[in-house]
Protein backbone atom coordinates (compact mmCIF):
# COMPACT_ATOMS: atom_id res chain seq x y z
CA UNK A 1 0.00 0.00 0.00
CA UNK A 2 1.23 3.48 -0.86
CA UNK A 3 1.55 6.38 1.53
CA UNK A 4 0.13 9.64 0.18
CA UNK A 5 3.08 11.80 -0.88
CA UNK A 6 3.09 15.35 0.47
CA UNK A 7 5.45 18.14 1.50
CA UNK A 8 6.04 16.67 4.94
CA UNK A 9 7.05 13.16 3.84
CA UNK A 10 8.40 13.25 0.30
CA UNK A 11 12.06 13.41 1.38
CA UNK A 12 11.69 10.34 3.61
CA UNK A 13 9.96 8.49 0.76
CA UNK A 14 12.86 9.38 -1.56
CA UNK A 15 15.31 8.07 1.05
CA UNK A 16 13.35 4.82 1.42
CA UNK A 17 13.10 4.30 -2.34
CA UNK A 18 16.77 5.15 -2.89
CA UNK A 19 17.74 2.52 -0.30
CA UNK A 20 15.71 -0.17 -2.10
CA UNK A 21 16.68 -2.34 -5.01
CA UNK A 22 14.56 -1.97 -8.14
CA UNK A 23 12.90 -5.30 -7.37
CA UNK A 24 11.91 -4.11 -3.90
CA UNK A 25 10.46 -0.75 -4.92
CA UNK A 26 6.71 -0.29 -4.56
CA UNK A 27 6.03 1.00 -8.07
CA UNK A 28 2.78 2.72 -7.13
CA UNK A 29 4.60 4.64 -4.41
CA UNK A 30 7.38 5.59 -6.82
CA UNK A 31 4.84 6.73 -9.44
CA UNK A 32 3.00 8.83 -6.85
CA UNK A 33 6.32 10.32 -5.73
CA UNK A 34 7.14 11.20 -9.34
CA UNK A 35 3.77 12.91 -9.80
CA UNK A 36 4.40 14.97 -6.66
CA UNK A 37 7.98 15.82 -7.65
CA UNK A 38 7.04 16.93 -11.17
CA UNK A 39 4.91 19.63 -9.58
CA UNK A 40 7.13 20.53 -6.62
CA UNK A 41 10.77 19.50 -7.14
CA UNK A 42 11.74 19.14 -10.79
CA UNK A 43 15.40 18.31 -10.06
CA UNK A 44 14.50 15.24 -8.00
CA UNK A 45 11.67 14.43 -10.41
CA UNK A 46 14.13 13.81 -13.23
CA UNK A 47 16.13 11.37 -11.09
CA UNK A 48 13.13 9.42 -9.85
CA UNK A 49 11.41 9.39 -13.25
CA UNK A 50 14.48 7.78 -14.83
CA UNK A 51 14.44 5.03 -12.21
CA UNK A 52 10.68 4.56 -12.53
CA UNK A 53 10.90 4.28 -16.32
CA UNK A 54 13.61 1.63 -16.01
CA UNK A 55 11.49 -0.37 -13.57
CA UNK A 56 8.38 0.04 -15.73
CA UNK A 57 10.23 -1.04 -18.88
CA UNK A 58 11.59 -4.12 -17.12
CA UNK A 59 8.08 -5.02 -15.95
CA UNK A 60 6.83 -5.01 -19.56
CA UNK A 61 3.65 -3.33 -18.23
CA UNK A 62 2.41 -0.81 -20.81
CA UNK A 63 0.32 1.16 -18.31
CA UNK A 64 3.25 1.57 -15.95
CA UNK A 65 5.45 2.75 -18.78
CA UNK A 66 2.75 5.10 -20.04
CA UNK A 67 2.22 6.65 -16.62
CA UNK A 68 5.92 7.50 -16.32
CA UNK A 69 6.27 8.71 -19.91
CA UNK A 70 3.29 10.99 -19.29
CA UNK A 71 5.01 12.41 -16.19
CA UNK A 72 8.18 13.00 -18.22
CA UNK A 73 5.98 14.91 -20.67
CA UNK A 74 4.45 16.90 -17.82
CA UNK A 75 7.90 17.73 -16.45
CA UNK A 76 9.02 19.08 -19.83
CA UNK A 77 5.74 20.95 -20.26
CA UNK A 78 6.26 22.68 -16.90
CA UNK A 79 9.82 23.55 -17.97
CA UNK A 80 8.43 24.94 -21.26
CA UNK A 81 10.39 22.35 -23.26
CA UNK A 82 7.49 21.79 -25.60
CA UNK A 83 9.14 19.56 -28.22
CA UNK A 84 10.43 17.19 -25.53
CA UNK A 85 7.00 17.14 -23.85
CA UNK A 86 5.32 16.40 -27.17
CA UNK A 87 7.77 13.55 -27.81
CA UNK A 88 6.99 11.90 -24.46
CA UNK A 89 3.23 12.33 -24.90
CA UNK A 90 3.40 10.78 -28.37
CA UNK A 91 5.33 7.79 -26.99
CA UNK A 92 2.52 7.28 -24.50
CA UNK A 93 -0.33 7.03 -27.02
CA UNK A 94 0.24 3.48 -28.33
CA UNK A 95 0.70 2.19 -24.77
CA UNK A 96 -2.75 3.38 -23.69
CA UNK A 97 -4.75 2.91 -26.87
CA UNK A 98 -7.68 1.39 -24.93
CA UNK A 99 -7.66 3.92 -22.09
CA UNK A 100 -9.99 6.73 -23.12
CA UNK A 101 -9.37 8.78 -19.98
CA UNK A 102 -5.60 8.52 -20.40
CA UNK A 103 -5.82 9.34 -24.08
CA UNK A 104 -7.99 12.34 -23.27
CA UNK A 105 -5.30 13.66 -20.93
CA UNK A 106 -2.57 13.11 -23.50
CA UNK A 107 -4.52 14.72 -26.33
CA UNK A 108 -5.43 17.64 -24.08
CA UNK A 109 -1.76 18.22 -23.26
CA UNK A 110 -0.80 17.94 -26.94
CA UNK A 111 -3.49 20.50 -27.79
CA UNK A 112 -2.09 22.87 -25.15
CA UNK A 113 1.34 22.52 -26.74
CA UNK A 114 -0.02 23.17 -30.24
CA UNK A 115 -1.85 26.25 -28.96
CA UNK A 116 1.41 27.77 -27.75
Amino acid sequence: MSVKVNSSNYKSIITKIDASSDAEVNFDQLRDLCIYLVRHDQKNAQIQLKRALKIAANSKDDLKQASILMQFGNLHLIDNELNAAKNYYNQTIPLIANDNLGLGSIYNNLAVIEYY
